[in-house]
């Protein structure tokens, strides 16, 4: 009697198989879920941190030379440029919004540190604190405090 054997694979041999195959691709769909996931959060914490620096930069360039300087509890009036921190969330300089849709300002509160007087003229000095927060999820958001005061330059020449 002979017997042959065959090249096929047994029954278990191809369950161990899929077994593996399905964990490998279980595994790999829970890594690209994780890196979109992840992603996402990056992208909402980049658009908060863009959102604070532009308001930092553009309150502080433009109450730092202004010459005349005015503000109550929701807006600042620094030369020609108007900046209010409506209700709705954003902050509008000279009627255009400042901040992006997917940025909610909240919490603004203005104090005046003036003290100084220089040179016959008192400068202003502003303590300025925002709460930031992503539309999308709540669980996003940032804090900016900012202190500006106003500044003079006198150039004197010689002659």
């Amino acid at each position: 009697m002979r017997t042959t054997k065959s090249g096929g694979f047994t029954l278990i041999e191809l369950i161990i198989g899929v077994l593996m195959t399905t964990f490998i691709f279980l595994g790999a769909s829970a890594l690209i879920l994780t890196l979109f996931g992840t992603s996402g959060k990056v992208k909402k914490s980049q658009t908060l941190d863009q959102t604070k620096n532009d308001i930092q930069v553009e309150l502080s360039n433009n109450i730092r030379w202004a010459k005349i300087i005015d503000f109550d509890s929701n807006s600042i009036t620094a030369d020609a440029n108007v900046y209010k921190f409506e209700s709705d969330g954003k902050v509008y300089k000279n009627g255009a919004a400042l901040t992006p849709g997917d940025v909610l300002v909240k919490n603004v509160t203005i104090k005046d540190y003036s003290r100084a007087v220089t040179g016959g003229e008192a400068l202003s000095s502003l303590n300025i604190s925002l709460d930031l927060e992503d539309v999308r999820s709540s669980n996003t958001s940032d804090h900016l405090s900012l202190v500006v005061s106003q500044r003079r330059t006198k150039i004197e020449t010689g002659d």
